[in-house]
C-alpha cells in the first residue's frame, strides 16, 4: 500500500468516527426539539386561565393557539432537516463501510475518491410498496401508511408530532364554540392537509439527502482547493 493511500484511509477512519458521533447527535437534537414542544404545549394548556386573566382576556387564548400552530410548523421543519442530516451521515457511514471492506481493490487515492463520489450519489434501493391506478382507495391508503406514516420508528414519531401540532386547531374550534361535528370536520381537514404537506416536504428532503454529493465526503470541496492540497496530502 502506497503512503498516500494509507494516509487517506486513516483520514477516512477519522471521518467515520465523526459521522458516527454526529449521527448520534442528530437523535439527541430530535429528542430536545420534541421535548421543547411537549413542555411548551403542556405549560400553555395548563396555564390558559392565568394567561387569559393577565394579558388580553379571552382573545389571548386564540393568540396562544395560533402561536402554538406556528411553532409546530417550525418544529416539523426542524425535524425534517435533522432527518436529512441523519440520512447524509448514515449514507456516509454505509459508503465508508463498503470502502474499508473493498480497499484492496483500489491502488490509488484518486480511484478511491472517484468510487466514493459515485456511491454517495447513488439512489438507495427503493423497498416501498407500489400502487396501481386500478387499486381501490382503501389499498392506496394502506400503502401510503406503510410507505410513509409508519414505515419506521422515525416516521411514526414524525406522524405523531404532526398530530400533536394539530391539537391547537381543536382548541380554536372550542374558542369559537363550534359544534362537535364542525370541530371534527375542521380538525380532520387540517390534520390530513398537514400530513400531506409535511410528509411531502420530508420525503423531498430525504430523497435529496440520499443522492446529495455531501461535503462530508467531498474531498476537493467542489474543486475550490488547489490540486496539491486535495485530500489533505500536501504536495
Amino acid at each position: 500500500m502506497n503512503e498516500n493511500k494509507k494516509e487517506f484511509l486513516e483520514y477516512l477512519r477519522s471521518v467515520y468516527g465523526h459521522c458516527h458521533t454526529h449521527l448520534l447527535e442528530q437523535g439527541r437534537k430530535r429528542d430536545q426539539v420534541l421535548t421543547f414542544y411537549v413542555v411548551l404545549l403542556s405549560f400553555v394548556l395548563t396555564n390558559l386561565d392565568k394567561l387569559e386573566k393577565e394579558f388580553l382576556g379571552r382573545f389571548t387564548v386564540l393568540i396562544v393557539y395560533v402561536i402554538l400552530i406556528l411553532v409546530g410548523w417550525i418544529i416539523l421543519n426542524s425535524l425534517s432537516d435533522l432527518r436529512s442530516w441523519h440520512t447524509q451521515y448514515l449514507g456516509a457511514i454505509y459508503v465508508l463501510n463498503w470502502v474499508f471492506a473493498n480497499e484492496n481493490k483500489y491502488q490509488s487515492v484518486d480511484a478511491l475518491v472517484n468510487t466514493i463520489n459515485k456511491l454517495m450519489t447513488k439512489k438507495i434501493n427503493d423497498n416501498k410498496r407500489h400502487v396501481k391506478r386500478s387499486d381501490n382507495l382503501l389499498k392506496k391508503i394502506k400503502v401510503f401508511l406503510h410507505n410513509y406514516l409508519f414505515s419506521s420508528t422515525d416516521n411514526s414519531i414524525y406522524t405523531g408530532v404532526v398530530l400533536l401540532t394539530a391539537l391547537p386547531v381543536w382548541g380554536i374550534c372550542g374558542y369559537f364554540k363550534l359544534s362537535i361535528l364542525w370541530s371534527v370536520f375542521i380538525f380532520l381537514t387540517y390534520f390530513v392537509g398537514a400530513i400531506h404537506y409535511f410528509e411531502r416536504k420530508l420525503q423531498e428532503k430525504l430523497q435529496k439527502a440520499e443522492v446529495y454529493d455531501t461535503w462530508i465526503l467531498s474531498f476537493d470541496y467542489n474543486g475550490r482547493l488547489e490540486k496539491r492540497w486535495r485530500y489533505g496530502m500536501g504536495k
